[in-house]
């Protein structure tokens, strides 16, 4: 597999490799600049792309024979969105995945208790959730973790096993706090861009699009428009028989 250790290792052996062919005739300092820009280039994309897996494991994709997805919202809980979303959920008797901000559970702990109750599942999505969380080290990395988790604890009694990483961006520092907390890791591999794009009608198609057996869809109760988007997400899958699950049906997972 393409990761950390397995690329960090390669890069230390062309250096080395590269020093020793120096040593007997002249090697242009562009060649030791073209492999610390690939290393880095790698470096850059497995910090992006949780799925790819290159500094953490993480669970994006499951693929299966019954036809079954799972839900996820990000970012919540909100006070507005949320409880129309599970109303929604309620009606079309589906079961979904929520991971929170630290914070808003805080703020909200009678909507925690509501989703728990609702028979969906609570995953860690940080305390903060800030732009800044990828530059922060293990140790506030780790905080960042488990204040969140005692969140959940003070708010609701539950200590969420999943861990779904702000913005998707994976560091060697988030590695060693996520395995200090003992989490799954959750990626996903049908992105709505709900957050971004302001087209509903384009984040449907986006949605639409991607989704296969053993999808995780990444979807936010925050936005003011999702519960239109969830309705036609949800027609959607009805249409094309795929069953909505909680991400531990679907994958097995403990939570």
């Amino acid at each position: 597999m393409f990761n950390f250790k397995r690329t960090g290792r390669i890069f230390i052996l062309l250096m080395v490799l590269t020093a020793g062919i120096h040593i007997w005739t002249p090697v242009h300092w562009g060649v030791y600049a073209f492999w610390m820009l690939a290393f880095a280039s790698c470096m850059a994309y497995g910090s992006a792309y949780v799925c790819s897996q290159f500094f953490i494991p993480a669970i994006c994709h499951v693929p299966n024979n019954k036809r079954q997805v799972a839900l996820t919202f990000d970012d919540g809980p909100d006070p507005e969105i949320t409880p129309q979303v599970l109303a929604i959920l309620k009606e079309y008797d589906i079961k979904a995945t929520f991971f929170c901000i630290g914070w808003k559970v805080d703020a909200h702990p009678a909507l925690v208790r509501q989703i728990i109750e609702s028979g969906h599942i609570v995953g860690n999505h940080s305390y903060t959730h800030s732009y800044w969380i990828d530059f922060k080290t293990p140790n506030m990395l780790r905080e960042e973790i488990s204040r969140c988790r005692v969140a959940f604890e003070t708010a609701a009694g539950v200590t969420p096993q999943l861990f779904r990483p702000p913005y998707g961006v994976t560091t060697p520092a988030l590695a060693e706090a996520v395995k200090v907390e003992k989490n799954t890791v959750i990626g996903w591999d049908v992105r709505s861009l709900d957050g971004l794009l302001k087209d509903e009608q384009q984040i449907i198609q986006r949605v639409q699009a991607k989704i296969k057996p053993g999808s995780i869809i990444l979807l936010h109760d925050t936005n003011p428009a999702q519960p239109r988007i969830l309705r036609t997400v949800l027609q959607y899958l009805r249409e094309q028989r795929l069953q909505a699950v909680r991400l531990d049906e679907l994958s097995g997972v403990r939570v």
